[in-house]
Formats: C-alpha cells, sequence, structure tokens
C-alpha cells in the first residue's frame, strides 16, 4: 500500500505487478479506473473523500491490514497508516513533518492496535543511488506525469504542487537554452 505522489519513484508498478492485493492512496481519485490501470494497483482509495482510509485497508484485507504502507505525508497520515498496517506490517516513513502537523502524533488506540515497525527511510549513498538507477532502466519504470506547465506558468506550476492535488510529477518545459 503506498501514499501517492511517491509511487513511481519507488517503482510501484512493478512491485503492484508482482504483489497482489495492491493499493494506491490518493487525495483526489478512487475506484479501479485509469489509475488502476496507470500503475498496477487493484485498488485506489480517494482519502480526501475517506479520511478514515486506514479502516477502508483493513476492511478491504479482509481485517488482515497491509504488509508495507509507505508513509510519505508524514504526520499529517501517520495514524491512518497505522491503522492500515497488518499486525506486524510496517510503516516505512519518508517524512516525519506534514503540511498540516509539525510532529509525529499516534493516538493510543491506533499505535496498541497493532504490532506494525515504524521505520525512517534516509537517502543512502551513491553506490546504492546507482543500483536503483540501474534496477530503475532494467524494468523500464516511467514517471506518471500529473500536469505540464510551460515555463512562463512557472509560479502557477508551484501554486498546483503545492495545493497537493497532483499525482505523479508536476513538469516545467521550455527553459531556455535546453
Amino acid at each position: 500500500m503506498f501514499h501517492v505522489p511517491e509511487m513511481e519513484r519507488l517503482g510501484v508498478p512493478d512491485l503492484c505487478r508482482r504483489r497482489a492485493g495492491s493499493f494506491a492512496l490518493d487525495r483526489r481519485r478512487s475506484g479501479t479506473g485509469p489509475l488502476r490501470n496507470d500503475i498496477g494497483a487493484d485498488i485506489v482509495i480517494d482519502t480526501s473523500a475517506e479520511p478514515e482510509w486506514g479502516k477502508l485497508v483493513r476492511d478491504a484485507t479482509g481485517g488482515r491490514g497491509a504488509d508495507l504502507v509507505v508513509e510519505t505525508m508524514g504526520a499529517d497520515t501517520i495514524e491512518q497508516s497505522m491503522r492500515a498496517a497488518g499486525i506486524h506490517g510496517q510503516v516505512m516513513l519518508l517524512i516525519a513533518r506534514g503540511m498540516n502537523k509539525p510532529d509525529i502524533q499516534i493516538s493510543a488506540q491506533a499505535y496498541g492496535a497493532s504490532m506494525a515497525t515504524i521505520r525512517r527511510v534516509f537517502v543512502g549513498n551513491r553506490e546504492s543511488f546507482e543500483a536503483m538507477n540501474r534496477a530503475i532502466t532494467q524494468a523500464r519504470l516511467r514517471p506518471i506525469i500529473d500536469r505540464t506547465f510551460a515555463w512562463s506558468d512557472f509560479h502557477a506550476s508551484f501554486g498546483y504542487f503545492a495545493r497537493g492535488q497532483s499525482f505523479g510529477k508536476v513538469v516545467v518545459s521550455g527553459i531556455e537554452g535546453n
């Protein structure tokens, strides 16, 4: 189970093809439409429409929960990630600060309902970076591009990205000299 929009960076299309029961969480899309086909997820949950999405993940897995949750929104969604994780699942925490909450806080109810492990993920060394790039090339992974802005709309691109409604990459093109 992954939070969008970091999925393409983590190789989700390939991962979803190899694991049964893959979920994607997005703040603006749900169901089984084009997003599901783009990334290979079995289920997509719109977290803006379903603020208690952790329970939906549990329900969709017959109460088992997710084996792996990649937490990309930090403090804003860590509690739901804990609720979604299986009893011995893992929550990979990429960032600690959220846009709306400065600190990680998990209620005793959410924390006590699971034995899930929270792991921090840090940037690796050059050797690991190069190995990752070789794996991405070999698997032919490509980023999902949400929207492309012209260079003249540079400021609008940041506004769009800051609203948190993008799925995938927000691209600015047409930089002179490139």
